[in-house]
């Protein structure tokens, strides 16, 4: 074979290669920038966002996760109301996490993704060697614990906690969970690292100049919502699409009918007329209605 093809050949492998390289790098995060959050990391709504509401900056609740506590994060997040953990010691975070998780224990609702099968599974622990910030990769022993299916197995969690905060909130962390020499640990998954979001459900509506303006709902804890700052804003505030009151019906499960009755009555001194609730959250007055299966909200 001519020696220039054989060449060109050589050389095109070598930038796959490279290709591939960056690729396996992006995948792993290493190649991903960190920024430091000495005093916890802040979860809240922006401004541009907040200008469109009826509340005062102050009045708009926000989330600090580990407070006083410093960890790294992604440095270039999506949204300011969620964040990225990396580059920390896995054992500093899994026992912040474990700390809230116990905090807010009678307000979780937790959701397994997946489970496996596992007699070790890894941890990072960093320690100063020489001046300098080593990670030191530890395989800890899974214990058994009891499934689903009351086998005692060795699993490993993949799971989503959503914890309803004080403020009417609702904070989900994504991590992998098990169980170590008695000891429950909260870690980054093998597929993603720890995510926090705070989740701010909103409510699109006609102030009395006729233009857009958007509200926070109160919802309980695992409520599946479509309209938020996820969306474009302008979007919510140009357009009419998110005005539709079909936005604002949410569905349940029969049996949690008196816990979401209950769960406005206590925390919003929500007062109930026959199938109608009216409450207050954050100044603004909502009347909640309910169907077989479904409740909607409407600004009173």
């Amino acid at each position: 074979m001519d020696y220039m093809i054989v060449k060109r050949i050589f050389d095109m492998k070598k930038i796959l290669v490279g290709i591939l390289l960056c690729f396996v790098l992006l995948l792993t995060g290493c190649s991903n920038e960190l920024k430091s959050n000495p005093n916890g990391v802040k979860l809240y709504l922006n401004d541009e966002i907040i200008k469109y509401m009826p509340y005062e900056k102050d009045v708009v609740p926000f989330f600090v996760f580990s407070e006083g506590m410093n960890l790294n994060t992604i440095k270039y997040s999506r949204f300011t109301f969620q964040e990225i953990l990396s580059g920390n010691d896995d054992f500093i975070v899994s026992d912040a996490i474990s700390d809230l998780l116990n905090e807010y224990q009678d307000n979780i609702y937790t959701k397994i993704d997946t489970q496996t099968i596992s007699s070790t599974t890894r941890m990072n622990r960093i320690e100063i060697v020489n001046g300098k910030p080593k990670v030191i990769k530890e395989k800890l022993p899974v214990d058994e614990v009891f499934t689903s299916d009351d086998k005692k197995q060795k699993v490993v969690y993949d799971e989503v906690a959503f914890v309803l905060l004080e403020n009417g909130l609702q904070l989900s962390i994504e991590y992998r969970r098990f169980n170590s020499n008695g000891k429950t640990y909260y870690a980054w998954r093998y597929t993603r690292s720890i995510t926090l979001y705070l989740h701010y459900p909103l409510m699109v509506y006609k102030n009395e100049e006729g233009k857009n303006r958007l509200i926070i709902l109160p919802l309980p804890n695992y409520t599946k919502y479509s309209v938020g700052p996820q969306l474009a804003l302008k979007s919510l505030i140009e357009e009419d699409t998110y005005l539709k009151e079909s936005y604002y019906n949410f569905s349940f499960e029969p049996n949690r009918k008196d816990d979401i009755i209950n769960f406005y009555i206590e925390r919003y001194n929500g007062v109930a007329d026959n199938n109608k609730i009216t409450c207050t959250y954050l100044g603004i007055d909502f009347i909640i209605t309910f169907d077989e299966n479904t409740f909607k909200i409407a600004k009173a």
